[in-house]
């Protein structure tokens, strides 16, 4: 501005002089360390964990005349610990017609293999043992159009949330029952499986024989 003198030194120092570049330089210098301490404390610090899986004890059991299973252990023991709300111990065994039709027939009174029986038992941790027929899965594969893999992947998240008190028998049950296992097979990037030939929320058809696909029953012989 013109008409007003210079200021003299003293008045620079309280007016705060321009940084020069050695003070830039410090001053970065300076921040640049700040920066890696907080980079360094942030590091460090505790994350949030991510809660650790519930404790299955888990058995896989061949029947006679059931085949192979189609799927390795460490691909039921993911399906099985998806569906997990509880720790449990939990037997899978996989059968053929002969052994799921005697079964059905003697705890259920259904003179017929179905797909997958639950036998629940209770107790803290959970104890379950869910029979599979593969050669009934396998028909319902083909005839819904599903990969045998999928649908038994259904199959045993829907037993073993049944052996959790799940069920299907009225509309708001079946509507929340199969909500979750359609969230829970998404995770295997596995479709919804009532997407087609049925209406949600409806007690769910087998499309081999029309009757109810699965069942409970109270214990299982030995």
């Amino acid at each position: 501005m013109s008409g007003m003198p210079p200021p003299n030194r003293a008045d620079q120092r309280r007016a705060g002089r321009p940084a020069t570049d050695r003070s830039r330089k410090r001053r970065s210098s300076e921040a640049s360390s700040t920066g890696e301490a907080r980079s360094t404390r942030d590091a460090s610090s505790p994350r949030e964990a991510s809660p650790a899986p519930v404790r299955l004890t888990l058995s896989v059991q061949t029947g006679k005349a059931a085949g192979d299973w189609p799927v390795d252990r460490s691909q039921l023991r993911r399906w099985v610990q998806a569906a997990l709300e509880h720790e449990a111990q939990i037997t899978l065994r996989l059968v053929g017609r002969r052994e799921g039709r005697a079964l059905n027939l003697a705890w259920r009174a259904k003179d017929y293999a179905t797909n997958v029986l639950t036998f629940a038992y209770g107790g803290q941790p959970l104890q379950a043992d869910i029979v599979l027929c593969l050669p009934v899965i396998r028909t319902e594969a083909r005839a819904q159009g599903k990969q045998l893999r999928d649908h038994l992947a259904h199959l045993v998240i829907h037993g073993v949330l049944h052996a959790q008190g799940h069920d299907h028998e009225r509309v708001r049950e079946a509507q929340r029952m199969e909500s979750l296992e359609t969230r829970l097979l998404a995770r295997f990037r596995i479709a919804d499986p009532y997407a087609l030939g049925h209406t949600r929320g409806l007690p769910t058809p087998d499309l081999c024989n029309g009757r109810t696909p699965c069942g409970q029953a109270q214990s299982l012989a030995a």
